[in-house]
C-alpha cells in the first residue's frame, strides 16, 4: 500500500485518512501489506455512500436495529431463510453427523449451514471458530 500511496503522491494525512477513516484499519500496519485488500475496503466504503442515506455506515443512521434489519434483508435477497424469536426445539443432522436444519415443533426447515447461539446445541458438537 504504500506504493500505491507513493506512486500517486498521497498526503501523509490523506493516508491516514483513507486508511483508517475509510478503510477501518485500527494501526498502521495495512501500509507494509498488499494493497489488494485496503483497496477493495476503499472500494465498499465509496459504494455504501449514499445507499441508506448520506453516510456509508448503517450503524449510526439506524441504530443497533437497523443491523438485524439490514442482515434479514441481504439474506432474503440471496435466497436465505432467518427466524427471529422462534423457540427452536432441535438442531437436526443428518446420517453423516453433519447439521441439516432444525426443527420447530413439527415443521423442519433445512440449510447447509446454520448459525445460532451455542445454547440451541449440545455442548460436545460446539466447534468454538473465533
Amino acid at each position: 500500500m504504500a506504493e500505491v500511496f507513493k506512486k500517486y503522491g498521497i498526503s501523509d494525512s490523506t493516508q491516514d485518512f483513507l486508511g483508517h477513516a475509510v478503510a477501518l484499519y485500527p494501526d498502521d500496519t495495512y501500509i507494509q501489506k498488499n494493497c489488494k485488500e485496503s483497496i477493495e475496503k476503499m472500494q465498499l466504503y465509496t459504494e455504501s455512500i449514499g445507499r441508506y442515506g448520506d453516510s456509508p455506515f448503517l450503524y449510526p443512521i439506524y441504530g443497533l436495529g437497523g443491523l438485524p434489519e439490514a442482515f434479514s434483508r441481504l439474506c432474503a435477497i440471496h435466497g436465505g431463510t432467518y427466524m427471529l424469536n422462534t423457540k427452536v426445539d432441535e438442531v437436526t443432522f443428518d446420517e453423516a453427523g453433519k447439521v441439516n436444519g432444525i426443527r420447530v415443533g413439527d415443521d423442519i426447515a433445512t440449510a447447509p449451514l446454520v448459525i445460532c447461539d451455542p445454547s440451541y446445541v449440545k455442548k460436545d458438537i460446539l466447534e468454538k471458530t473465533g
